[in-house]
Order: structure tokens, then C-alpha cells, then sequence
């Protein structure tokens, strides 16, 4: 088959019939459990006991339309591990269907069609937004980041609900509940208050951190918030901090550019040098895959490298 792999850039800089919830529900009312006392210290979210994390991945894999040969640990720091021993196939497979994507320049407003038709009807707002058409949107610094949080707060707070909800709105939904890290748990220097930021000893890392969370505040207010997508604060800070510290950028046949959030691929840790995978994009077979760098044996973490050539200092 003729198809294009593209490789992913850093994002760093910085049929529509409901599922029945219960589905859910009960897997995580019994299985989601204070394994690690409820706090993040991976690049996953709610604490899980592995056979729950274990059957919550399978529903979200299911639901996703995804092939996933790594599973979420629990112990010690969070992430993936391979279940299956590869070198030349794919730890993971997912549809760019499934991803929550934006395009980065005014070329990318046939690429949303896509996103419309997977996620339902977004309001003219919100896709004014992820088109470019909103008033002064491209004067925004990082607007990428904008759009995608929006996409992200849409689904998150129950706005995708309005309508009756596509399956891939409600796999999105049970991901962001029950997977990513909640607000207290997230590690980016734009979620740290005035105490944390006081607290570190690098002023230059003060200095970023001083200077993210004042983008982050800006955004809210001049965006998010009146869009009635935030419903405060730290909705918004969530939102960025999900963004920058998860998301790949990718480069199409067409010279449009995607920025995206892509299902089990952002569960796996960072690692600046021995990484073992990358996210790659084959576009001729509409997908987002990991790409083995190596040999992974069964057991072994899955690593990709999140900031690429860029400092410590700026993927933070």
C-alpha cells in the first residue's frame, strides 16, 4: 500500500449511537482504586490497580478503534510497559479519527470536516476558533495551544453531551475522567501557585514559570471563560497543562501542519535519549502509530522523547 510516514515534531515550546455507560461505571466504581495513593508520578492519570487499568485500557481500546501492546503499570512511576515483544510492529495503532487534532495554519480548514463529523456538531464559536475565522485569534501566542484546550474543555465538561454524544466524544470522555491526570496532579511549570513558583531554586526556572502561568490566565480570560469553556481557573490550567505536556505535531501531504492529543500514545514517559519508540504518522492509512527506535521485550517501559532538540528548561 502506498502511504507517507511522517514524524511527528515536538509540541513542546512550550454512525453516531451513544455507549451505555454502565459499561464504565461499574469497572471503574470496582477497580479504580489508591493503588498509589492517588497522586501522579507518570505521564498517566487515576491511580489503577493493574488488572483494573487493565480492563479500563481494553474498553478504551475498543472504543477507540486502537491496537494498543502495552498496558498501564502501577508500580513506582506510571506509564506504559509492552505486553508484547516487538522490533518492527507498531506498540500502538489509532486512527487519527480517534485523536483530538486542530491544523496549525488557515490551510487546515478542510482537515476539520474530519474532526466535525467525528466529535458531532461543535458550536460556531468554538469552530471559529479552530479555524482561524475568530476575531484576533492569530494574534494569540501559542494559539495551537488555545484551540486544542478548547477542544479538550468541550468534551471534558459535559459540552459534548448537549448532542447526542458519537463514540468517539464518549471514549473521550471516560479517557479524560478516568486516565489523564486530574489538575492537583499535573507536574507543568504553568500549573505551579505563587508558593510552588516560590519555592524553586533556579530563578530562570521562575522566571518560565512566572511567565507560563501569566500566558495561562491571559488565555482564560480573554478565551476561554467567556466562551463557557472554562469554569474557572484552574479548568483552563488543567486544560493547557494537558496540552503542553502530551501533544505531537505532525506534517501532511497537503502542507497543512496538525497539532494533536493522540489516546494511549501520551501515556508513555519521557526519556531525552534512551527512548525505545516514536510517534510516527502514516497519513495514506489514516493513522498514528509508536515506532519501535529498538527492541522492546515484553515488560519493558515505553519511552518516546517529548521535547526533542529543545532545552530542559523550555519542554517544561
Amino acid at each position: 500500500m502506498n502511504f507517507s510516514v511522517l514524524h511527528a515534531q515536538p509540541a513542546h515550546k512550550c454512525t453516531s449511537a451513544s455507549l451505555p455507560p454502565g459499561r464504565y461505571h461499574l469497572l471503574v466504581h470496582h477497580l479504580i482504586t489508591a493503588a498509589t495513593g492517588g497522586k501522579r508520578q507518570g505521564h498517566s492519570g487515576q491511580a489503577t490497580s493493574p488488572s483494573g487499568a487493565r480492563q479500563l485500557l481494553a474498553l478504551l481500546e475498543e472504543d477507540f478503534k486502537a491496537e494498543c501492546h502495552a498496558t498501564l503499570h502501577t508500580n513506582g512511576v506510571r506509564g506504559l510497559r509492552a505486553t508484547s515483544a516487538t522490533r518492527t510492529s507498531p506498540v500502538v495503532k489509532l486512527p487519527t479519527s480517534a485523536t483530538l487534532a486542530v491544523p496549525l495554519d488557515a490551510l487546515g480548514g478542510q482537515y476539520l470536516t474530519t474532526i466535525d463529523r467525528q466529535l458531532g456538531p461543535l458550536p460556531a464559536a468554538l469552530m471559529d476558533l479552530l479555524t482561524g475565522r475568530a476575531p484576533g485569534c492569530y494574534a494569540v501566542p501559542g494559539l495551537e495551544y488555545l484551540q486544542l484546550a478548547a477542544l479538550l474543555l468541550w468534551i471534558k465538561n459535559g459540552h459534548g453531551v448537549q448532542v447526542e454524544a458519537t463514540q468517539t466524544v464518549f471514549a473521550w470522555q471516560q479517557y479524560i475522567a478516568h486516565v489523564l491526570p486530574t489538575m492537583s496532579d499535573l507536574t507543568c511549570l504553568l500549573t505551579f501557585n505563587d508558593q510552588e513558583v516560590a519555592q524553586l531554586q533556579d530563578s530562570e526556572l521562575k522566571g518560565e514559570a512566572t511567565r507560563q502561568r501569566a500566558w495561562a490566565i491571559e488565555l482564560h480570560k480573554a478565551w476561554l471563560a467567556p466562551l463557557g469553556l472554562a469554569f474557572g481557573i484552574n479548568d483552563s490550567l488543567w486544560a493547557l497543562g494537558q496540552v503542553r505536556s502530551r501533544s505531537f505535531e505532525f506534517g501532511l501531504r497537503s502542507g497543512v501542519r496538525v497539532f494533536l492529543i493522540a489516546p494511549f500514545m501520551d501515556l508513555a514517559n519521557h526519556c531525552h535519549r534512551n527512548f525505545n519508540c516514536e510517534p510516527v504518522m502514516e497519513e495514506g492509512n489514516g493513522r498514528v502509530i509508536l515506532q519501535p527506535t529498538k527492541s522492546i521485550f515484553v515488560g519493558d517501559e515505553i519511552l518516546i522523547n517529548y521535547s526533542g532538540e529543545f532545552s530542559c528548561l523550555e519542554a517544561a
